[in-house]
């Protein structure tokens, strides 16, 4: 359960279930700021994220707690952010992906992704359905611990006769964010956007 005065959203993976005798789950969420939101002038936030939890009988069913969350029966856990010393996170070495301009056939270039923070880095690519080429990246998504590096090798396939020139209008995008240590890139929700992306530049040669 989330408060609606909250400057941010909070996506839970899984938002409710029901926990066997002496057992443990793990919930993963995402923050999302919303665009309106103030700048936080400290550490210190005042969103509200609580759990709501009772004693159920064997045969409940998970879609039943949805429909019963008395407030008295939940407990508050409290948000704290972890301090970073930029809103930039990685890097890219080199920071374009440049590929052989020949139709019809696959090609091969790679990079570096660099985490330049001491957090622990998720990423993941994603390419824009537009791009006049498909881009499967290796590997597409993962971890990085802090002030590391991680080569991503890129294949190109291009879906259409290219045009003449070097000029590249596809977008090859990894999304990012700080994660907690016990983090597994699995774990990563599918809630990616433009905006929350880093891009870099695709170079065609001759």
């Amino acid at each position: 359960q989330v408060d609606e005065t909250n400057v941010a959203l909070y996506i839970t993976e899984p938002p409710c279930g029901i926990l066997p005798p002496g057992s443990t789950r793990e919930l993963v969420v995402t923050r999302v700021a919303k665009e309106d939101a103030p700048e936080l002038e400290d550490m210190q936030c005042k969103d509200k994220y609580f759990v709501w939890s009772c004693v159920v009988t064997q045969d409940v069913n998970v879609s039943d707690l949805i429909r019963y969350m008395p407030e008295k029966e939940r407990k508050e856990l409290p948000i704290v952010f972890m301090e970073t010393s930029s809103n930039e996170l990685i890097q890219f070495d080199p920071p374009e992906l440049s590929f052989p301009l020949l139709p019809n056939q696959r090609v091969l270039s790679s990079t570096k992704i660099v985490n330049i923070t001491d957090q622990y880095i998720s990423f993941r690519v994603c390419t824009k359905k537009s791009n006049s080429a498909r881009y499967n990246a290796n590997p597409s998504e993962g971890i990085l611990p802090p002030l590391s590096t991680q080569v991503i090798l890129v294949t190109r396939i291009a879906e259409e006769k290219e045009l003449e020139g070097t000029q590249c209008n596809g977008k090859f995008l990894v999304w990012n964010g700080i994660v907690t240590e016990d983090a597994k890139a699995s774990d990563v929700i599918d809630n990616m956007s433009e905006t929350k992306c880093t891009g870099f530049l695709i170079l065609l040669k001759q």
